[in-house]
């Protein structure tokens, strides 16, 4: 995981994710109790962080881009995120409530990544914390030999120039360390190259995070599929991890 993970700017990335919001309603409901305290891993620009606080939720957050952190601060008014590395970082306090959304999780390239990632979790937990991981369930059609190319996965307005691009999407599955190597090209209306942004999401299998979490010393609550906390099947788009400390 480099140190500067994020290729796109913090403002490219807003625009792009704009529509991503159906999960903000489940993170308020596992974070009803007003003036709880709650630290996200992975913050980024501060999307889920807003929702939070305007609930009345102290909400603290973790970012290891600090352009990404700096835009938080002057374009979203979030103090309360601070760059530094989930594998590592050490704010010397607990909180009630600790999650990692949006598939931040698969950013963790390597198991060693993952054990060092839920060490600190559990440092930042008390007797009564809950931790929740959210991230997608590996399908299938991701893990084909070959390139997979997806001519149009989304498109979005671009406020910065002032167009619509579309994201073409290539996927190339790598089966030995199980990550998937992606390439976006963001696309003009004229079909040139406005942009290329290449990254890599490790493939997180269900026993794998399972036993992960146990050997960390941690109880696994729920496993849910969704976000409406349906049971995880196999046809679970995401998997959900609600957990305590043993």
């Amino acid at each position: 995981m480099p140190s500067e993970y994020y290729l796109i700017t913090p403002q490219l990335y807003d625009n792009q994710f704009w529509w991503k919001k159906n999960d903000i309603e489940f993170w308020k409901s596992c974070f009803n109790t007003k003036s709880s305290s709650v630290l996200e891993f992975a913050a980024g620009t501060g999307r889920l962080a807003t929702p939070l606080i305007k609930q009345g939720l102290l909400y603290s957050g973790i970012e290891l881009s600090q352009e990404y952190v700096e835009y938080a601060h002057k374009i979203h008014h979030i103090p309360s995120i601070i760059q530094g590395d989930m594998r590592n970082v050490n704010l010397s306090s607990v909180f009630d409530y600790l999650f990692i959304g949006f598939n931040a999780l698969a950013h963790l390239l390597t198991i060693d990544d993952l054990k060092s990632f839920l060490t600190v979790v559990k440092k930042h937990m008390h007797h009564n914390s809950l931790f929740y991981i959210d991230v997608f369930t590996p399908h299938p059609s991701f893990l084909v030999n070959g390139e997979q190319v997806n001519n149009n996965i989304m498109d979005f307005f671009d406020y910065e120039i002032k167009e619509y691009l579309m994201v073409r999407e290539s996927l190339m599955y790598n089966h030995d360390r199980e990550i998937i190597n992606v390439n976006w090209k963001y696309l003009r209306s004229n079909n040139t190259i406005y942009k290329e942004f290449d990254f890599q999401m490790k493939v997180y299998y269900p026993d794998t995070i399972i036993r992960l979490l146990r050997e960390s010393g941690l109880f696994i609550q729920n496993i849910w599929g969704g976000y409406n906390r349906s049971p995880l099947n196999e046809d679970s788009d995401l998997q959900i991890y609600q957990c305590s400390i043993v």
